[in-house]
């Protein structure tokens, strides 16, 4: 897993079930990603893979607040 957005509905429901299961609080288990990653944030770098040619030829990306765009199968 490399971030989950913890501000939507979906992300938060999931960070919450990957907290209970770890025993530890929501808050504790989202800080260990590191910078979180805002709705707008991950919708500018989904523009940014569907526009930019450099991002053509991977097929599955991570998307980080601290690291941006990283191609998975490079």
């Amino acid at each position: 897993m490399r971030q989950i957005v913890g501000t939507t509905e979906l992300g938060r429901a999931a960070a919450e079930a990957y907290a209970r299961r770890k025993g530890v609080s929501t808050e504790v288990f989202l800080a260990g990603f590191g910078k979180p990653l805002s709705p707008r944030d991950y919708g500018e770098h989904v523009a940014i893979l569907l526009t930019d040619p450099q991002y053509e030829s991977a097929a599955a990306f991570a998307m980080r607040g601290e690291t941006g765009i990283q191609p998975l199968d490079s």
